[in-house]
């Protein structure tokens, strides 16, 4: 994980609307001065997003040690045929959230797959909660799994951004459903070989779901 600020080759998102989740772009740090940060020019369609022009305010955001953090920007200089641009920093870096990732009740049906048997088809699983570090999900049969497997997770359903992780199984508990008293069984699932772009990726889109289940009083 990088550090709790920008550095030389790492990879940040920048946009306008993260209230929204748009005008988001990944893009890779080209250099870091004392007062202006050089950037890769993303595109959009071929050609170079409206939000990149001169003068515009936007915000930075990337994953440190500590969580996710922004920093505010304005840019200074915009050299298309350098395939980048410039800004100029207009806030002190700040974390938005610490390395204890927020935790989202959301049930959704997700996709999962024992790694241990690749000719195990993938099966559906209920979704209960998901972070930037891990998910609950619900199944009615275990279906071979047990604790520490790892599994192939399908995520596509969830519109997030990222179609497939790796978790490792670290909670498992039987429950009882009182009608018609099956048993059922919650799985704590930790995410393995999950890069700094994909837990930033969840990270923005946690806080974008919990603002708009706020909004519409769910949360």
């Amino acid at each position: 994980m990088h550090q709790n600020k920008i550095s030389s080759g790492q990879k940040v998102t920048i946009g306008k609307d993260y209230n929204n989740n748009t005008n988001l772009y990944r893009v890779r740090v080209l250099a870091v001065y004392k007062k202006m940060i050089e950037l890769e020019l993303p595109k959009k369609d071929g050609q170079k997003p409206d939000i990149i022009e001169q003068g515009e305010l936007l915000t930075i955001s990337f994953a440190g040690q500590a969580g996710l953090n922004r920093l505010d920007v304005k840019v200074k200089r915009v050299k298309e045929y350098r395939k980048k641009f410039i800004v100029t920093r207009k806030s002190k870096i700040r974390r938005i959230q610490r390395r204890k990732y927020v935790r989202l009740p959301l049930r959704k049906e997700i996709e999962y797959q024992r790694i241990i048997n690749i000719e195990d088809n993938f099966l559906s699983a209920m979704m209960l909660d998901i972070s930037a570090s891990g998910l609950k999900i619900r199944l009615e049969e275990l279906n071979g799994v047990a604790m520490y497997q790892v599994l192939d997770l399908k995520l596509n359903n969830l519109s997030c951004g990222i179609n497939l992780l790796k978790g490792r199984v670290v909670r498992l508990d039987e429950k009882e459903d009182p009608d018609p008293k099956k048993p059922f069984y919650d799985l704590g699932v930790e995410f393995i070989d999950i890069s700094v772009t994909e837990q930033e990726k969840l990270i923005e889109w946690v806080l974008f779901k919990q603002r708009q289940l706020r909004q519409k009083g769910v949360l």
